[in-house]
């Protein structure tokens, strides 16, 4: 049948692990914080998996390496960001981040389920769709 290891350990030592897993630890330290708390109020505010686990090692939740992946820089954003969490009109909000989004975002409604205010979609100015072409076949 097989079994399942879980991996259990504080908060701020995950996120030492899952931001050098999520992006390169030579970005900018600004964008290794703001990963930082994006991903630490993501852990806090996803619950993907049921009684289980809360969360996976993947790109379904958040890409988590493992210990050898923290380096000076990722630590540092870590520390430096130490408790900080997204929140929107004073109430903590889920850190949903991505690498790419086409050039927009989509409302959670229409893709999650749930109205939430401060996930609307919108035009991305920063990412260029013509770089990326999209296509999808279906079949019957």
């Amino acid at each position: 049948e097989g079994f399942l290891v879980i991996n259990e350990l504080p908060l701020e030592l995950y996120i030492r692990k899952v931001i050098p897993s999520e992006m390169p630890s030579s970005y900018p330290l600004e964008a290794l914080k703001a990963q930082a708390v994006c991903a630490r109020s993501f852990a806090l505010g996803t619950h993907k998996h049921g009684s289980d686990y809360d969360l996976c090692n993947t790109t379904n939740c958040q890409v988590y390496l493992g210990a050898n992946r923290a380096t000076e820089a990722s630590d540092a954003a870590v520390n430096a960001t130490k408790g900080e969490t997204l929140s929107y009109n004073g109430s903590s909000v889920i850190g949903y981040f991505y690498s790419s989004d086409g050039g927009a975002t989509e409302d959670a409604a229409n893709v999650w389920g749930g109205d939430y205010a401060y996930l609307k979609g919108k035009a991305d100015p920063y990412e260029d769709p013509s770089k990326d072409k999209w296509t999808v076949t279906l079949t019957r």
